[in-house]
């Protein structure tokens, strides 16, 4: 199930202060994702090429697979992400981090 953000949630706008106004966003969607799900990838975010940027879902819980739109930058979405599985979204978090890992150093 593919969820958005309440509107009660702004967006961040494009402004001097986007970077700080993203970081906000995303901890308020954050919170509201602990609230609703448990669990290891909680809170994470799978990211899936689109165009020329990303389409991003925050992770509230694997089971069942309950994923949150983060309508951040362009606001892709991914055409087949209702079709994927619960392993698809670890597959990619897991993936994220190890390439994030390898280029940290």
């Amino acid at each position: 199930m593919i969820y958005k953000a309440p509107d009660t949630i702004k967006r961040p706008s494009w402004n001097d202060d986007y970077e700080k106004d993203t970081e906000r966003y995303l901890e308020k969607l954050k919170n509201l994702c602990h609230t609703k799900g448990t669990g290891k990838y909680t809170t994470k975010i799978a990211r899936f090429q689109v165009g020329d940027g990303y389409a991003e879902y925050m992770v509230i819980s694997l089971r069942p697979l309950k994923l949150l739109h983060v309508d951040i930058g362009d606001c892709w979405e991914y055409q087949y992400i209702d079709r994927l599985k619960a392993t698809d979204i670890k597959q990619n978090i897991d993936q994220q981090e190890a390439m994030a890992k390898l280029f940290s150093k």
